[in-house]
């Protein structure tokens, strides 16, 4: 759903005039949410519309338009991705009330579930802005995709926050929702008032943008991910043309040669039907030919269109792996995670910047609001200076005992700490919690040694805790087995100098 031309109540008066170019901005946002969202068909089609010219051949190959190809998908999902590992929030300096508090709000507005969304959705869709709102005394976090949005941009900073947004709204009596830097509004159609507006008193507009972009000569981004959105379509339209060919294909080519006039008139020529002759059987010849093409022709026509768009992100082939084969062509794609990390690295500082737009504007709405955890918050700009969000290092090796085995040879170079790794298993933990809890685990661990002592018990890492003497009777016969040490030969005689 779009909406598109902002409404001119009174409420829109001082915005700026609504233009086509705002109307197509809106309708390729929603475009490529179509296209996240598994419900794209209708591009589908219409590429294949405007590549085939006859009606009956247009008809046949849409029936056979699928989702199932959706390269944008794939990219978005598998690129953005910094939030993956988590991300901390700490307040440097503020008091251990004040930090709990706001860890408290912070998980109570269900940031962890919804990060991963303001990443995707700046990375496909375009500025995506994140709006902090005390609802029945809880903090939520309302996430405006820009397909519904428009925003006042600031005469002294346009580049920069707006000072307005407005967006349709879903239920209730108000049709828009706007939030400037006076109050929050709820309007009509026409764009007026269904009720009072609602002040905040923050006297500048408390919300957020998530984008990972860098405006230059306009707010929002003409032509955004435009690449990849025909390259997605392109993949899906000869992924019809596939099964068009496949349905059309999966018996032999009949071909009747000589007298057809009396054959019955009207038959409808497709693989599952039989074909009736009536002629004579001296004069008519029938023959089947194989006219089979291979898919392979159709997937290495997907895979093309793949590699191209991968590549446009800096990412190698050699990075990338295609379910269907080398041969096959792809039908969904994977990166490595190796490559991934430059990737993620890039759209970090854009995200820190949402971040720390975003956490003082919760605060201050949770303070104005009057949120239970008011009262423990620091003020906003004591949060914004104090705030450090840090991005948990991407784990590129799965497999425990490879990444044990990196570990231990970057330990020996003094590249990490025995916290760096307790870090990377917990990426939920700040540097001291994990230096916390390596100390009681430590502890943990000297107690329970001291108790196996007294009780003359040992941890047999293959048979688990034993007696003492059980555990030096298994290590009789290695010792007794174990070769001898070689005695150093003896020295031989020195030869004589030669010079003597």
């Amino acid at each position: 759903m779009t909406w598109p031309f902002l409404p001119t109540g009174p409420a829109f008066k001082d915005w700026p005039e609504q233009t086509q170019a705002d109307y197509s901005r809106k309708w390729s946002a929603l475009r490529r949410l179509r296209i996240l969202q598994e419900d794209f068909r209708d591009s589908i089609v219409a590429r294949i519309h405007e590549t085939h010219a006859q009606p009956e051949v247009r008809e046949r190959i849409s029936k056979f338009a699928s989702v199932a190809v959706n390269p944008a998908r794939d990219i978005t999902s598998s690129v953005a991705m910094a939030y993956d590992n988590g991300v901390r929030r700490i307040l440097r300096g503020a008091s251990e009330e004040a930090q709990a508090a706001f860890t408290t709000l912070v998980n109570e507005s269900l940031a962890s579930t919804k990060a991963p969304y303001w990443n995707k959705y700046s990375f496909f869709l375009g500025p995506t802005l994140v709006i902090p709102v005390v609802r029945k005394g809880k903090l939520k976090l309302d996430l405006i995709r820009p397909e519904v949005c428009d925003v006042k941009l600031d005469p002294e900073d346009p580049m920069g926050l707006p000072i307005a947004a407005a967006w349709s709204a879903h239920g209730g009596d108000s049709a828009f929702v706007m939030l400037d830097q006076e109050a929050w509004r709820y309007l009509d159609p026409q764009g007026r008032d269904v009720k009072p507006p609602q002040p905040h008193n923050l006297k500048y507009w408390p919300g957020s943008v998530f984008r990972l972009d860098e405006p230059v000569d306009c707010w929002w981004p003409r032509n955004y991910q435009e690449r990849l959105v025909d390259a997605t379509v392109q993949a899906a339209y000869t992924y019809a043309k596939l099964c068009w060919v496949r349905k059309s294909q999966n018996k032999k080519l009949l071909t009747v040669v000589g007298q057809t006039e009396e054959m019955p008139r009207g038959q409808v020529l497709d693989p599952e039907l039989a074909l009736t002759i009536s002629s004579d059987a001296q004069a008519t010849t029938v023959q089947v030919s194989d006219f089979d093409t291979d898919p392979k022709n159709f997937l290495a026509e997907i895979r093309f269109v793949l590699e191209t768009i991968i590549e446009s992100y800096g990412i190698p082939q050699s990075a990338v792996t295609y379910d269907v084969g080398q041969e096959g062509g792809p039908l969904a794609i994977s990166i490595k995670k190796e490559r991934l990390g430059s990737l993620r690295a890039a759209q970090i500082p854009f995200l820190d910047r949402g971040e720390h737009e975003l956490w003082p504007a919760a605060v201050a709405i949770a303070r104005v609001a009057g949120h239970p955890l008011a009262s423990k918050l620091p003020p906003p700009d004591e949060v914004k200076e104090m705030l450090d969000v840090q991005w948990p290092r991407l784990r590129v090796i799965d497999n425990p005992l490879e990444r044990e085995a990196l570990y231990k040879e970057q330990l020996k170079r003094g590249g990490v700490s025995p916290v760096d790794m307790i870090q990377e298993d917990h990426p939920e933990l700040t540097r001291e919690e994990c230096i916390d809890l390596m100390k009681q685990n430590l502890a943990d661990y000297a107690a329970l040694s001291e108790e196996l002592a007294a009780r003359n018990l040992v941890m047999d890492l293959a048979n688990g805790v034993i007696a003492s003497s059980e555990a030096f009777g298994r290590l009789g016969p290695q010792v007794r087995d174990q070769q001898p040490p070689t005695p150093p030969a003896p020295a031989s005689e020195a030869e004589p100098d030669e010079e003597e």
